[in-house]
C-alpha cells in the first residue's frame, strides 16, 4: 500500500517503477496490492527510485501490535479501504482541503454516518 501510495505522490506510473525494479506491471500491481512479498533488494531499489529511505515501507509498523489478531485485522482492513476507488479518491483529495476547520467537519460527518459520534477523536 506504501508504494503505491508514494508511487502516486511522486507522479510515477507503475510502467516506470515496474521498469525501474527490472519487473513486469503485473508484478508490480501485486506488490501494491500485497498479494506478493517484496524482497529486501526489490525494496531498496523502489526506495531509492521512489525517492524515500526504506524505513518509509515500515513507518508505524508496531512489532507489539501485529502480534495481536485484532490488530492484524484492522490492519488488513484499512489497507483494503485505502486500495479501493473510495480509499484512493479520499487519499487524493482529502489534502486538497486547505480549510482545517472544514476537514474537521469532514471528518466528523463520516464518524456519524459511520455511527461512530464521537466529534473529539482525531484518527
Amino acid at each position: 500500500m506504501r508504494m503505491r501510495t508514494r508511487r502516486k505522490a511522486a507522479s510515477i506510473t507503475q510502467e516506470q517503477l515496474a521498469q525501474a525494479l527490472d519487473l513486469s506491471c503485473q508484478q508490480v500491481q501485486k506488490y501494491e496490492r500485497g498479494e506478493n512479498r517484496i524482497s529486501a533488494s526489490t525494496l531498496f531499489v523502489a526506495s531509492t527510485f521512489l525517492g524515500v529511505p526504506v524505513s518509509y515501507f515500515f513507518e508505524g509498523y508496531d512489532m507489539a501490535a501485529s502480534a495481536s489478531a485484532g490488530a492484524v485485522a484492522d490492519k488488513i482492513r484499512i489497507a483494503d479501504f485505502w486500495q479501493s476507488a473510495d480509499g484512493r479518491l479520499i487519499a487524493d483529495v482529502f489534502p486538497r482541503i486547505l480549510d482545517l476547520q472544514l476537514r474537521k467537519h469532514f471528518l466528523g460527518l463520516l464518524r456519524v454516518l459511520a455511527g461512530k459520534s464521537s466529534p473529539d477523536r482525531d484518527n
